[in-house]
């Protein structure tokens, strides 16, 4: 019979027949997939433990006797002598009270002597042990929340380096959250069950003093990863909007009611906890320190991006190779899929020229409108001029490919973060500003030019945005209009 049955059958508890089972008074035999299978002699053995407990029989006499150590009618005498002692002790007990009682004694006139002397020797001198053991963990719900999100959080900064220095993914794009996501729960589904193999706990169990056993020793592979899976399932909705909130909200239900998880029903596992004190307040707030710190880390390392791909100055090879390298990796739909080649030519496709799908839209220019020149000097790249004229007779606007292709090249030739790109230069020229910037030796420029480059007033175009919209309705036919202009020209460290 399975332990449900044999709650039934004997009216005990689950943590008192798993209780048993850990002090060695009780030992199930096992099915093929680690799941107890109690007997019939089972539960008579436990029905003879439950009516000694209730004669007050002590675990170790309770276990001598199994063992045949002691005789149980040598137990029986023993145990008579000493309830009768405690009888005579508590009569005691009880004629104090009553006097406590007739004398309206008060906790602050107390005078404990006066009425101790006329308790038995023995007695007085009888304090009785206030010492804490392992407890049953159903009651310690945000105990083990706490825990588990301090072990998601460490699997979450492994993603983060992982995803930051080797993958090399911006934390902006669509397959780093995604991915991420789904990176985690493998990272939880591979690593939790090894360490509760080798261990017990996880860091997040060991810190708020959890650890999960099989009854006699820590749990074996297959039932850690059984239990860890069933809680990214059950407990967890394996992490998807609202199904998650769902799930950890009957979890709660269930543990303030002093149910037991339903992960943890069917499980061969034992889930304990022990505190000790002041020393576990120490841990729970190191636990909490522990998570805002991962957190924090995680944060930073994100917002700071992938480092460059090229250390110092770049060829042209390696300029295009590096921003190429950015702009698949940023492909997420908000630009037209070009690619750059050597020379620094923009090419839209094969044939070098904008999709049919996006040409001559609203938010898009011609291919031939959107140019970059490269000037190199002993085989590096010292200048990058960037160029978009819209067309005539409408108001464009410059697409995202410009925005994106900025961005890129600051990066790549500066060396610097994603983040202090957008603090440094972002909010000044990024965003459709114009004027000139300085950033880890190169100075960086843009502005609107008439054909003859001079700079156009402040009439002749507007902001909107990350991009400038140029105002040409209404101009002659053949009116050449004025070209967004975005150069990066190396100045030296």
């Amino acid at each position: 019979m399975n332990v449900k049955e044999l709650e039934a059958r004997t009216g005990l508890p689950r943590a008192s027949i798993r209780f048993y089972e850990k002090e060695g008074l009780l030992r199930p035999a096992r099915k093929s997939n680690g799941y107890r299978d109690y007997s019939e002699e089972d539960a008579l053995t436990l029905e003879k433990i439950a009516f000694l407990r209730r004669l007050e029989l002590p675990l170790d006499t309770i276990r001598r006797v199994q063992s045949g150590e002691i005789p149980l009618s040598l137990a029986a005498r023993q145990q008579w002598e000493t309830l009768r002692a405690r009888q005579t002790e508590t009569a005691h007990a009880a004629e104090i009270c009553g006097q406590l009682y007739q004398d309206g004694s008060s906790y602050t006139t107390l005078q404990p002597e006066r009425y101790a002397m006329q308790l038995p020797p023995a007695a007085r001198q009888a304090i009785p042990a206030e010492k804490p053991g392992y407890n049953p963990a159903a009651g310690h719900y945000w105990r083990r929340y706490f825990a588990r999100t301090l072990d998601h959080g460490i699997c979450g900064l492994i993603w983060v380096l992982f995803s930051t220095y080797v993958l090399r993914l911006p934390f902006t794009t669509w397959g780093w959250s995604v991915y991420g996501a789904i990176a985690v729960l493998f990272l939880v589904a591979a690593l939790e069950p090894v360490m509760l193999t080798l261990w017990g706990w996880t860091p997040g169990k060991w810190l708020m003093g959890l650890r999960l056993t099989d009854g006699e020793d820590k749990p074996r592979y297959s039932d850690a990863l059984m239990r860890t899976l069933g809680v990214l399932f059950a407990g967890l909705g394996l992490g998807l909007p609202w199904i998650s909130l769902i799930c950890g909200f009957f979890a709660w239900r269930r543990a303030d009611k002093g149910q037991e998880s339903r992960w943890d029903e069917d499980s061969v596992l034992d889930y304990t906890y022990r505190g000790d004190g002041q020393r576990q307040g120490l841990r729970d707030a190191v636990t909490v320190a522990v998570i805002g710190l991962t957190l924090a880390v995680s944060v930073v390392i994100a917002i700071h991006g992938p480092p460059a791909a090229y250390d110092g100055r770049l060829t042209p090879e390696q300029y295009a190779e590096a921003c190429n390298e950015m702009l698949q990796t940023y492909d997420n739909g908000a630009y037209s899929g070009f690619r750059m080649t050597a020379s620094g030519e923009i090419v839209y496709n094969e044939n070098g020229v904008l999709p049919e799908a996006a040409a001559f839209t609203p938010y898009a220019f011609p291919a031939e409108s959107l140019h970059q020149q490269i000037e190199t000097a002993d085989g590096y790249v010292t200048s990058v001029t960037m160029r978009a004229t819209p067309g005539i007779r409408m108001m464009e606007q410059i697409t995202p490919d410009m925005a994106w292709l900025k961005l890129i090249s600051i990066q790549v030739l500066t060396g610097a973060s994603q983040y202090k790109v957008q603090r440094d230069v972002g909010n000044k020229l990024i965003l459709g500003s114009q004027g000139t910037v300085t950033l880890d030796g190169w100075e960086i420029y843009q502005a609107m030019e008439n054909p003859d480059g001079t700079p156009c007033k402040g009439n002749d175009f507007q902001y909107l945005s990350a991009s400038v919209i140029c105002v040409t309705d209404g101009l002659p036919a053949d009116t050449v209009p004025p070209s967004l202009v975005f150069r990066m020209r190396y100045i030296g460290e």
